[in-house]
Protein backbone atom coordinates (compact mmCIF):
# COMPACT_ATOMS: atom_id res chain seq x y z
CA UNK A 1 0.00 0.00 0.00
CA UNK A 2 1.49 3.79 -1.28
CA UNK A 3 2.10 6.26 2.00
CA UNK A 4 -0.58 9.13 1.68
CA UNK A 5 0.64 12.62 0.66
CA UNK A 6 1.92 14.78 3.40
CA UNK A 7 2.23 18.47 3.14
CA UNK A 8 5.26 19.92 5.10
CA UNK A 9 3.52 21.16 7.88
CA UNK A 10 1.71 17.10 8.70
CA UNK A 11 5.64 16.07 7.67
CA UNK A 12 7.18 18.45 10.60
CA UNK A 13 4.14 17.26 13.23
CA UNK A 14 4.63 13.40 12.26
CA UNK A 15 8.67 14.22 12.99
CA UNK A 16 8.13 15.83 16.16
CA UNK A 17 6.25 12.53 17.77
CA UNK A 18 9.40 10.84 16.47
CA UNK A 19 11.48 13.02 19.00
CA UNK A 20 12.78 15.24 16.36
CA UNK A 21 13.47 18.74 18.14
CA UNK A 22 12.78 21.90 15.38
CA UNK A 23 14.76 25.26 16.80
CA UNK A 24 13.51 27.62 13.95
CA UNK A 25 10.74 25.53 12.40
CA UNK A 26 9.79 27.81 9.54
CA UNK A 27 13.79 27.73 8.58
CA UNK A 28 13.11 24.03 8.31
CA UNK A 29 9.97 24.41 6.10
CA UNK A 30 11.97 26.15 3.74
CA UNK A 31 14.52 23.85 3.91
CA UNK A 32 12.25 20.96 2.77
CA UNK A 33 9.91 22.76 0.12
CA UNK A 34 13.76 24.08 -1.09
CA UNK A 35 15.09 20.75 -1.69
CA UNK A 36 12.31 18.17 -0.87
CA UNK A 37 12.04 15.71 2.27
CA UNK A 38 13.03 12.65 0.86
CA UNK A 39 15.90 14.30 0.27
CA UNK A 40 17.06 15.39 3.32
CA UNK A 41 15.09 13.90 6.10
CA UNK A 42 14.42 10.00 4.37
CA UNK A 43 18.29 10.01 3.21
CA UNK A 44 19.96 10.89 6.36
CA UNK A 45 17.99 9.84 9.46
CA UNK A 46 19.60 6.43 9.82
CA UNK A 47 22.70 7.62 11.57
CA UNK A 48 20.75 9.46 14.43
CA UNK A 49 17.80 7.09 14.46
CA UNK A 50 17.26 3.93 17.05
CA UNK A 51 14.34 2.12 16.61
CA UNK A 52 11.93 4.03 14.68
CA UNK A 53 12.82 6.72 17.31
CA UNK A 54 15.16 9.69 17.03
CA UNK A 55 18.18 9.92 19.29
CA UNK A 56 17.46 11.93 22.62
CA UNK A 57 18.16 15.40 21.48
CA UNK A 58 18.61 15.09 17.82
CA UNK A 59 17.94 18.28 16.01
CA UNK A 60 16.85 19.12 12.60
CA UNK A 61 19.43 21.08 12.30
CA UNK A 62 22.01 17.59 12.42
CA UNK A 63 19.76 16.11 9.55
CA UNK A 64 20.34 19.05 7.40
CA UNK A 65 23.87 19.41 8.10
CA UNK A 66 24.60 15.90 7.46
CA UNK A 67 22.29 16.72 4.04
CA UNK A 68 24.92 19.41 3.29
CA UNK A 69 27.86 17.62 4.15
CA UNK A 70 26.81 14.81 2.13
CA UNK A 71 26.41 17.03 -0.80
CA UNK A 72 29.96 18.47 -0.32
CA UNK A 73 30.97 15.16 -0.24
CA UNK A 74 29.52 13.87 -3.51
CA UNK A 75 31.21 16.83 -5.49
CA UNK A 76 34.60 16.35 -4.12
CA UNK A 77 33.74 12.64 -5.38
CA UNK A 78 32.93 14.06 -8.51
CA UNK A 79 36.03 15.94 -8.73
CA UNK A 80 38.34 13.52 -7.29
CA UNK A 81 37.10 11.08 -9.76
CA UNK A 82 36.95 12.76 -13.09
CA UNK A 83 40.81 13.51 -12.34
CA UNK A 84 41.48 9.96 -11.88
CA UNK A 85 39.77 9.15 -15.29
CA UNK A 86 42.10 12.02 -17.11
CA UNK A 87 45.11 10.06 -15.09
CA UNK A 88 44.10 6.83 -16.63
CA UNK A 89 43.07 8.06 -19.79
CA UNK A 90 46.76 9.57 -20.32
CA UNK A 91 47.98 6.04 -18.80
CA UNK A 92 46.45 3.87 -21.62
CA UNK A 93 46.82 6.55 -24.27
CA UNK A 94 50.77 6.50 -23.54
CA UNK A 95 51.15 2.98 -23.45
CA UNK A 96 49.22 2.43 -26.64
CA UNK A 97 50.94 5.20 -28.73
CA UNK A 98 54.80 3.57 -27.76
CA UNK A 99 53.54 0.27 -28.33
CA UNK A 100 51.49 0.79 -31.58
CA UNK A 101 51.94 4.16 -32.62
CA UNK A 102 49.24 7.17 -33.98
CA UNK A 103 47.36 5.24 -36.91
CA UNK A 104 43.84 5.03 -36.34
CA UNK A 105 44.47 1.57 -38.15
CA UNK A 106 45.93 -0.09 -35.08
CA UNK A 107 42.96 0.40 -32.76
CA UNK A 108 40.30 -0.41 -35.32
CA UNK A 109 42.71 -3.86 -35.63
CA UNK A 110 41.17 -6.48 -33.40
CA UNK A 111 44.41 -8.68 -33.20
CA UNK A 112 46.08 -5.93 -31.03
CA UNK A 113 43.34 -6.49 -28.10
CA UNK A 114 43.69 -9.37 -25.86
CA UNK A 115 40.23 -11.98 -26.40
CA UNK A 116 38.08 -11.77 -23.56
CA UNK A 117 37.64 -14.26 -21.83
CA UNK A 118 33.91 -14.46 -21.80
CA UNK A 119 33.79 -13.84 -25.76
CA UNK A 120 34.02 -11.75 -28.62
CA UNK A 121 31.21 -9.00 -27.41
CA UNK A 122 33.33 -6.88 -25.50
CA UNK A 123 35.84 -6.81 -27.83
CA UNK A 124 33.38 -6.02 -30.52
CA UNK A 125 31.25 -3.34 -28.79
CA UNK A 126 35.00 -1.49 -28.08
CA UNK A 127 36.09 -1.68 -31.32
CA UNK A 128 32.38 -0.35 -32.86
CA UNK A 129 32.68 2.54 -29.90
CA UNK A 130 35.96 3.57 -31.87
CA UNK A 131 35.06 3.25 -35.37
CA UNK A 132 31.87 5.38 -34.71
CA UNK A 133 34.26 7.95 -33.78
CA UNK A 134 37.12 7.21 -36.31
CA UNK A 135 34.21 7.56 -38.75
CA UNK A 136 31.96 9.98 -37.67
CA UNK A 137 30.93 12.84 -39.80
CA UNK A 138 28.76 15.04 -36.91
CA UNK A 139 31.47 16.33 -35.40
CA UNK A 140 33.22 19.27 -36.53
CA UNK A 141 36.50 18.13 -34.80
CA UNK A 142 36.76 14.96 -36.23
CA UNK A 143 35.46 16.29 -39.52
CA UNK A 144 38.66 19.03 -39.42
CA UNK A 145 40.97 15.97 -38.25
CA UNK A 146 40.26 13.57 -40.50
CA UNK A 147 40.04 16.39 -43.25
CA UNK A 148 43.51 17.08 -42.64
CA UNK A 149 45.08 14.47 -41.88
CA UNK A 150 42.98 11.34 -43.15
CA UNK A 151 43.28 10.13 -39.66
CA UNK A 152 41.81 10.44 -36.18
CA UNK A 153 45.08 9.76 -33.64
CA UNK A 154 43.88 7.66 -30.79
CA UNK A 155 44.85 10.81 -28.01
CA UNK A 156 42.06 12.50 -30.32
CA UNK A 157 39.85 9.74 -30.66
CA UNK A 158 39.91 9.00 -26.62
CA UNK A 159 38.66 12.82 -25.85
CA UNK A 160 34.89 10.82 -27.43
CA UNK A 161 35.31 7.95 -24.90
CA UNK A 162 33.61 7.35 -21.19
CA UNK A 163 34.81 6.29 -17.95
CA UNK A 164 33.76 2.67 -18.96
CA UNK A 165 35.01 2.81 -22.74
CA UNK A 166 38.83 3.92 -20.92
CA UNK A 167 37.85 0.77 -18.66
CA UNK A 168 37.16 -1.53 -21.36
CA UNK A 169 40.09 -0.51 -23.17
CA UNK A 170 42.92 -1.01 -20.92
CA UNK A 171 41.01 -4.83 -19.78
CA UNK A 172 41.21 -6.07 -23.16
CA UNK A 173 44.97 -4.54 -23.68
CA UNK A 174 47.84 -7.39 -24.12
CA UNK A 175 49.04 -8.23 -20.71
CA UNK A 176 52.09 -6.68 -21.11
CA UNK A 177 50.92 -3.48 -22.02
CA UNK A 178 48.31 -3.27 -19.10
CA UNK A 179 51.38 -3.54 -16.89
CA UNK A 180 52.97 -0.84 -18.75
CA UNK A 181 49.71 1.25 -17.72
CA UNK A 182 49.87 0.31 -14.47
CA UNK A 183 53.28 1.12 -13.64
CA UNK A 184 52.38 4.83 -16.06
CA UNK A 185 49.79 5.19 -12.88
CA UNK A 186 50.90 3.76 -9.88
CA UNK A 187 53.43 4.98 -7.42
CA UNK A 188 56.83 3.03 -7.28
CA UNK A 189 56.10 1.51 -3.95
CA UNK A 190 52.74 0.53 -5.06
CA UNK A 191 53.90 -1.05 -8.63
CA UNK A 192 56.86 -2.92 -6.64
CA UNK A 193 54.30 -4.38 -4.67
CA UNK A 194 50.93 -5.34 -7.23
CA UNK A 195 53.03 -6.27 -10.08
CA UNK A 196 51.69 -9.88 -10.24
CA UNK A 197 48.02 -11.70 -10.29
CA UNK A 198 46.73 -10.54 -7.31
CA UNK A 199 47.44 -6.84 -7.38
CA UNK A 200 46.70 -6.89 -11.14
CA UNK A 201 43.02 -7.68 -9.52
CA UNK A 202 43.32 -5.02 -7.64
CA UNK A 203 44.38 -2.44 -9.79
CA UNK A 204 41.22 -3.54 -12.13
CA UNK A 205 38.94 -3.34 -9.04
CA UNK A 206 39.97 -0.22 -8.29
CA UNK A 207 39.31 1.16 -11.64
CA UNK A 208 35.81 -0.41 -11.24
CA UNK A 209 35.18 1.07 -8.11
CA UNK A 210 36.22 4.52 -8.52
CA UNK A 211 33.89 4.25 -11.96
CA UNK A 212 30.68 3.31 -9.46
CA UNK A 213 31.53 6.25 -7.20
CA UNK A 214 31.74 8.44 -9.87
CA UNK A 215 28.06 7.57 -11.32
CA UNK A 216 26.84 7.77 -7.85
CA UNK A 217 28.35 11.27 -7.52
CA UNK A 218 26.91 12.05 -10.86
CA UNK A 219 23.52 11.40 -10.19
CA UNK A 220 23.30 13.21 -6.85
CA UNK A 221 23.26 9.89 -4.94
CA UNK A 222 23.87 9.48 -1.16
CA UNK A 223 28.00 8.67 -1.69
CA UNK A 224 28.88 8.83 2.27
CA UNK A 225 27.13 5.49 3.28
CA UNK A 226 27.28 3.71 -0.83
CA UNK A 227 28.15 0.39 -0.37
CA UNK A 228 28.09 -1.15 -3.43
CA UNK A 229 28.83 -5.44 -3.57
CA UNK A 230 29.64 -7.90 -6.62
CA UNK A 231 26.55 -9.51 -7.66
CA UNK A 232 25.87 -12.20 -5.38
CA UNK A 233 26.89 -9.87 -2.81
CA UNK A 234 30.84 -10.71 -3.32
CA UNK A 235 33.38 -7.53 -2.00
CA UNK A 236 34.29 -5.13 -4.74
CA UNK A 237 37.86 -5.43 -3.61
CA UNK A 238 38.81 -8.61 -2.86
CA UNK A 239 41.91 -9.16 0.26
CA UNK A 240 45.04 -8.04 -0.98
CA UNK A 241 47.94 -8.55 1.52
CA UNK A 242 50.03 -5.43 0.46
CA UNK A 243 47.01 -2.40 0.61
CA UNK A 244 45.65 -4.38 3.53
CA UNK A 245 48.33 -4.22 5.81
CA UNK A 246 49.28 -1.23 4.61
CA UNK A 247 46.10 0.65 5.93
CA UNK A 248 46.21 -1.54 8.76
CA UNK A 249 43.50 -3.96 8.06
CA UNK A 250 43.90 -7.30 8.97
CA UNK A 251 42.39 -10.36 7.26
CA UNK A 252 39.94 -9.78 10.27
CA UNK A 253 38.84 -6.73 10.19
CA UNK A 254 38.94 -7.19 6.10
CA UNK A 255 36.14 -10.19 6.82
CA UNK A 256 33.93 -7.43 9.21
CA UNK A 257 33.84 -5.19 6.19
CA UNK A 258 37.20 -3.14 6.30
CA UNK A 259 38.55 -2.59 2.89
CA UNK A 260 35.92 -4.03 0.78
CA UNK A 261 33.75 -1.45 -0.45
CA UNK A 262 32.73 2.31 0.30
CA UNK A 263 34.09 6.10 0.01
CA UNK A 264 36.95 4.80 2.59
CA UNK A 265 38.30 2.47 0.52
CA UNK A 266 38.57 4.40 -2.60
CA UNK A 267 40.05 7.05 -0.45
CA UNK A 268 42.59 4.44 0.27
CA UNK A 269 42.78 3.57 -3.43
CA UNK A 270 43.48 6.43 -4.33
CA UNK A 271 46.86 6.56 -2.13
CA UNK A 272 48.21 4.00 -4.20
CA UNK A 273 48.55 6.55 -7.43
CA UNK A 274 51.52 8.24 -8.44
CA UNK A 275 49.83 11.84 -9.28
CA UNK A 276 48.30 12.92 -5.45
CA UNK A 277 45.39 14.99 -6.97
CA UNK A 278 42.93 12.58 -6.76
CA UNK A 279 43.81 11.39 -3.42
CA UNK A 280 44.30 14.91 -1.69
CA UNK A 281 40.92 16.42 -2.82
CA UNK A 282 38.88 13.54 -1.41
CA UNK A 283 40.95 13.48 1.52
CA UNK A 284 40.01 17.35 2.09
CA UNK A 285 36.80 16.60 2.97
CA UNK A 286 36.99 12.91 4.31
CA UNK A 287 39.91 13.45 6.63
CA UNK A 288 39.60 17.15 7.17
CA UNK A 289 36.52 17.60 6.46
CA UNK A 290 34.79 15.04 8.67
CA UNK A 291 37.17 16.21 11.69
CA UNK A 292 35.70 19.49 11.73
CA UNK A 293 31.83 17.66 10.68
CA UNK A 294 32.17 15.41 13.88
CA UNK A 295 32.81 18.34 16.51
CA UNK A 296 29.81 19.82 15.52
CA UNK A 297 27.65 16.97 15.14
CA UNK A 298 29.00 14.28 16.91
CA UNK A 299 26.01 11.36 17.13
CA UNK A 300 27.07 10.56 13.34
CA UNK A 301 30.77 9.28 14.87
CA UNK A 302 29.78 5.82 15.54
CA UNK A 303 27.83 5.29 12.32
CA UNK A 304 30.64 6.46 10.25
CA UNK A 305 33.33 4.41 12.41
CA UNK A 306 30.76 1.05 11.86
CA UNK A 307 28.58 1.34 9.30
CA UNK A 308 30.74 2.74 7.04
CA UNK A 309 34.25 0.76 7.71
CA UNK A 310 36.11 3.95 8.40
CA UNK A 311 40.18 3.48 7.45
CA UNK A 312 42.37 6.44 8.60
CA UNK A 313 44.65 6.51 5.21
CA UNK A 314 46.61 9.67 7.35
CA UNK A 315 48.53 6.27 9.54
CA UNK A 316 49.52 4.40 6.05
CA UNK A 317 52.72 2.90 5.60
CA UNK A 318 55.01 2.67 3.70
CA UNK A 319 56.03 -0.90 2.56
CA UNK A 320 59.00 -2.48 1.25
CA UNK A 321 58.33 -5.47 -1.42
CA UNK A 322 56.34 -8.03 -0.08
CA UNK A 323 56.47 -11.54 -0.74
CA UNK A 324 52.30 -12.55 -1.72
Amino acid sequence: MSKKYQDVDQQIQILKQRNLLFDDEESAKYRINEFGYYEIISDNSEPFMVDGKYIEGTSFFYIYSLFCFGADIRNKVQESSTIFEGLLRQAVIKTWCEEYGSHQSKYLDKRNFRFPRTGPRPLNNLISKFSKVAFADDDPLLNQVRTENNNVAPWIMVKFLDFGNIISWYELLKPRLKTKVMKHLLSDEAFDNLNNNSGKDLFTQMLKLVKQFRNKSAHGGKVYSYMPTLPGGKPCIKYNRYFHDKFGITREKYDEGYGQTSMWTVLALLKLIKYPTPYLILSSILNKGFKEYLQNVDTIRHYINTKTFYIDTELATEQTHLDI
